[in-house]
């Protein structure tokens, strides 16, 4: 189960507890470097990275207003 988060609240030396759980950041390196030396398409494509940056903004704007904002 790679979606289970593990926890450990008051645990001494819980931070440098090792854990076989795969969150995928090895294949995430490896598939950049490949690009990098490599090409190819980007791993996140650029409208992707705009729409997450302007759904971040939007939400701290309504967190700031307190009110539903539109996101363009």
């Amino acid at each position: 189960d790679n979606f289970r988060v593990t926890k450990g609240y008051g645990i001494s030396g819980f931070k440098s507890l090792k854990t076989k759980l795969d969150k995928g950041h090895r294949r995430q390196f490896q598939l950049l470097s490949d690009r990098l030396v490599n090409g190819g398409d980007a791993l996140i494509p650029f409208d992707d990275a705009v729409n997450a940056t302007k759904a971040s903004i939007g939400a701290l704007k309504s967190l700031k207003e307190g009110r539903w904002v539109d996101i363009d």
